[in-house]
């Protein structure tokens, strides 16, 4: 046998993007695994409450309800990713019970992980021919990337939309080494499946298409344009006739909640300011690395590596556009930005690996720049916490670590002199060099939302699991068709299967065509209208608010409501509530009341 045939098989396959994989597998299982809480001795599953929302349209159009909210009344579309809640009806379909749900989305998010980490790995290969290291490199990055991570288990499409379009670029790239009509419509079917995820996945797969027109062959061009561009616009078109036929209105309810009758100058300015924020607690260093592979490798023509540029700052642009997102204070990048990670991590890499081959004298500007760049986005942001977005400066202890983590990034470059004797898979102290920028890259990005994982489990965890455990209660103690008013609807209305007023609008045209009520705006959460949601629609129970004043109290009192819990209210007269088990369960969900409670009404 041919042991050097051998040796080589055997390091391909130590280097493939399956061993990534394997090595992130009891990562994913420990974080579903530590997501488990138990409600009456049962186990039960639960996702981010946007996904749950999402889970509950499903559950109701596999029940041949329809993808509506309630059961009854005006059908309205709160979700705004068409194909990932049709998966999730799919999955009621099958006999899974509701505890256990979530955890088939999660399970279907690890397929899809481990399916874009081999796409990375694919896409790597092109950007830097003839590398196995640097693919697998990248692998490993995204395999690990917390960000894709915590949005993919926590219930999110984001894992489908970072496949897609780490696809699409993948097929764009070979068909622009070499056209055949088989990748065009495989890349026209990419962006349709896109666009049907997000409505805001037409921002990459217009780049994307621009990208594969422009580098066509000039006889070839018009028709790649066309397609592309043809189904991109006739996607958007099927999807506005199918919402003007079911709901009535061209876009869905979330984009007049979170973007309609808002200033652009108000959004452009909260979006700018997220942005700024994430760039400075970490995105700026894998976005350094692959912005130093353009400055070590000046190619005029269109190439892979523009075209990664151009979607990461198209999405940026966007995300700025719509005012960001609602969860920054989650401290990882946005359900806008994160998709695009894999391939700009995939090009840090190949950054990375490219600087270090550089001639020294170049290579000594471009690690002296990454140290520049390093200590004026650790400084900004060790003393710039924006309030207004929402985040809680953070516990000394992590700034420690993300301070360390941020000076081992800017003095990387010493692993290209003094680094100890590489690995045999790297070949090479170069290779040593640039594996170390890359993987300290990530660990930039990650190292803050990481230790609060460790020290307290996924952000948001905590509350999410509260609304599981209130929507049982509600479905334990209260009647069918008992409607409860809440601002968190989405795993309290679907454990509880009881029609919910959703008091923030994202379920309600009424609610999400009003005035910003806020002092601050916050996508999704500065609406309001208790005259409507509760003087109007009466529901029975009250459940909690995100903004109220007393004299916002006193009003529901003087309609007919009384408090059997801080905060939660029932409605005078209504029979359907086991009032005393009601009460105590809320109160030992969310504690009691606190001094001087309840304000005094005249």
């Amino acid at each position: 046998m041919d042991r050097s045939h051998t040796s080589g098989a055997w390091m391909a396959r130590a280097t493939g993007p399956g061993a990534a994989i394997l090595l992130a597998l009891p990562f994913y299982a420990t974080f579903i695994g530590r997501s488990a809480f138990r409600i009456d001795g049962k186990r039960y599953y639960s996702l981010f409450d946007d996904a749950m929302i999402s889970m509950r349209y499903g559950e109701n159009l596999a029940h041949g309800h329809g993808l509506v909210w309630n059961v009854t009344g005006h059908a309205v579309e709160g979700y705004s990713n068409l194909l990932w809640t049709l998966w999730m009806a799919f999955l009621h379909v099958l006999p899974i019970p509701s505890a256990d749900t979530s955890l088939a989305v999660m399970i279907t998010a690890v397929a899809i992980l481990c399916a874009t980490v081999w796409v990375v790995h694919a896409v790597a290969l092109e950007l830097a021919p003839g590398t196995p290291g640097v693919a697998f490199v990248s692998a490993l990055l995204t395999a690990f990337l917390y960000p894709l991570v915590y949005w993919s288990l926590r219930g999110m499409e984001v894992s489908l939309v970072a496949l897609v379009v780490t696809w699409s670029v993948l097929v764009a790239v070979r068909l622009q080494r070499g056209f055949t009509a088989r990748r065009l419509a495989l890349l026209a079917f990419l962006m349709a499946v896109g666009v049907l995820i997000r409505d805001d996945v037409v921002v990459p797969c217009v780049v994307i298409a621009a990208y594969a027109a422009l580098t066509a062959d000039p006889d070839r061009r018009r028709r790649v344009a066309l397609v592309l561009g043809g189904t991109i616009l006739a996607t958007v078109a099927a999807h506005t006739g199918m919402r003007l036929l079911i709901y009535h209105q061209a876009l869905a309810n979330t984009y007049y909640l979170k973007v309609g009758n808002v200033p652009l100058g108000v959004r452009l300015g909260r979006g700018a300011t997220a942005l700024l924020h994430s760039l400075g607690t970490g995105l700026y260093a894998p976005l350094a690395l692959a912005a130093a592979y353009l400055v070590t490798n000046r190619e005029r023509p269109l190439r892979p590596q523009h075209l990664i540029l151009a979607i990461f700052a198209a999405v940026c642009a966007y995300s700025v556009y719509v005012g960001g997102d609602a969860w920054e204070s989650n401290e990882i990048p946005n359900r806008y930005l994160t998709p695009t990670l894999p391939l700009l991590f995939a090009l840090a890499a190949a950054g990375a690996w490219s600087v270090v081959r550089a001639p020294g004298r170049m290579r000594l500007r471009v690690f002296l720049s990454l140290a520049v760049i390093t200590v004026i986005a650790t400084v900004a942001t060790r003393h710039w916490y924006p309030i207004s977005l929402q985040i809680v400066q953070p516990p000394t202890t992590y700034e420690n670590r993300q301070l360390a983590v941020a000076a081992l990034f800017a003095t990387c470059g010493v692993f290209l002199w003094l680094g100890p004797r590489p690995p045999v898979w790297l070949a090479s102290r170069q290779g040593f060099g640039a594996a170390a920028a890359a993987v300290l890259a990530l660990v930039v990005v990650q190292v803050v939302p990481v230790s609060r994982w460790i020290d307290a489990n996924a952000s948001g965890l905590v509350i999410d699991q509260q609304l599981s455990r209130e929507g049982v209660l509600y479905r334990q103690t209260t009647t069918p068709g008992t409607s409860v008013a809440t601002t968190s609807a989405g795993a309290m209305g679907y454990f509880s299967r009881r029609p919910v007023v959703d008091l923030l609008g994202k379920m309600d045209p009424v609610v999400a065509r009003g005035r910003q009520r806020a002092k601050e705006y916050r996508p999704g959460h500065d609406r309001w209208n208790y005259d409507y949601s509760i003087g109007k629609l009466r529901p029975p129970v009250v459940a909690g608010f995100l903004h109220v004043t007393a004299h916002e109290l006193c009003e529901i009192r003087a309609w007919g409501y009384r408090e059997i819990a801080y905060h939660f209210y029932l409605r005078d007269g209504y029979r359907g509530v086991d009032v005393p088990r009601l009460g105590r369960g809320i109160r030992r969900l969310f504690g009691g009341r606190p001094a001087g409670w309840p304000p005094q009404c005249s």
